[in-house]
Order: C-alpha cells, then structure tokens, then sequence
C-alpha cells in the first residue's frame, strides 16, 4: 500500500484526525545546476474535506451544552441519550469525550484508560448514535472482520437497526429513539458491554 493510500485510509477511518503528509520532489537543471524543491501535499480527500463542516473546530462542548441542543431537537432522543450515558459512565465507559464541532456536538463514552483505550460509539446532538467500525478496525482484537460482523449481528437484533456487512469499516449511524424501548436499550448495552470485554481480553492490563 502506498504512503498516499495509507494516509487516505487514515482520514476515511478517523473521525477526529486529521492525517496529512507533505512530499517534497526535488528538480535540478542539469546545464544551470539549480536545484528546486516542490512540495505536494498529501492526504486531502474528499472524505477528509468534509469533516471541516460538519464538525469544524470550536471550543469543547460540556455536558449541559450538549443535552441543552440535544433536548431542542428531540426531547425523546435526549432521554435516550441520558439513560445511556448513565449507564455507560457507571459502568464500562466511565470517561466521556466531548468533541469541539462547531455546529454538532458529540459524546464519546471511553472504556480504559488514555492511550489504551476504546470507544465503540459516538452520540450526536443531530439525534444519533454512530458506530465506530472503521476505527475499530484498526484497532486488535476488532481488525478482526469475523469480530465486527459479530457486532453488526449483535445490533441487527435490536429493531430497527440493520448494519449491512457493506459498513463493517464504515462509521453507520441509528437513530437514537429507535433505543428508546426499554428492552432495545438494555440490548444495545449489552452489546457495548460485550465490546468492552472482548477488548479487555486482548488487553488485560489496560
């Protein structure tokens, strides 16, 4: 794979990274024997051009901020998010990450500690939770395809989510109220649960 392909992947696969390269090709005229250097950068996708707007950068956004937006929007997918968060920072994910989208907030809850650490979900002020499988697909034990198939099974069992095997390394979004059942609440957890020890096995000292 080439170093231009590599960094492409990288800003296909990171939602909060932005990874760019700069190459620099020197010419030299061979009758005058001056040299010039010209840079070409790399790394601007098209994928990567898109997150500037919809998640440009502004300052953190905290917790009250965050359900404020959120509860204007969908005051149903705010209590979904509430519940879930609630679990999540009581149990496997007691981190949580706010981004700094200027328009769009979002909240990441953390299982482990920093730099060994992973985030399987990402919910947004727009009413949704998005699946992190194209960064666990970087990520051991889930560059495992056979594993994220597992965990679009998982979730496919809760109505209404359908994860095509097309988006295993894809960042797919549901709906937040599609979790506002009781029993498709308590069934996405256990499935964010069963992510956090499937990690833990492979990092037992994390």
């Amino acid at each position: 794979m080439t170093l231009r392909r590599i960094i492409e992947f990288l800003n296909e696969a990171m939602d909060r990274v932005e990874v760019l390269a700069v190459e620099i090709r020197q010419y030299i005229d061979e009758v005058g024997g001056m040299r010039s250097l010209v840079p070409t950068l790399i790394g601007q996708t098209a994928a990567a051009g898109r997150k500037t707007p919809a998640s440009g950068q502004g300052e953190v956004w905290s917790e009250d901020r965050f359900f404020a937006v959120l509860t204007e929007r969908s005051p149903e997918a705010a209590e979904v998010a509430r519940r879930l968060v609630d679990w999540a920072t009581h149990g496997p994910f007691p981190r949580v990450w706010f981004g700094r989208g200027a328009r769009s907030g979002s909240l990441t809850p953390m299982h482990g500690p920093p730099g060994a650490d992973v985030f399987p979900s990402i919910i947004w002020t727009y009413a949704r939770v998005e699946l992190q499988f194209a960064a666990l697909s970087a990520r051991p034990p889930f560059d495992s395809e056979a594993l994220r198939r597992e965990l679009a099974e998982r979730l496919n069992s809760i109505s209404g989510v359908q994860i095509p095997e097309s988006r295993l390394a894809k960042r797919p979004a549901i709906e937040l109220t599609t979790l506002a059942d009781a029993s498709a609440l308590a069934a996405f957890e256990e499935t964010m649960q069963w992510v956090a020890d499937t990690w833990d096995a492979q990092h037992p000292t994390a």
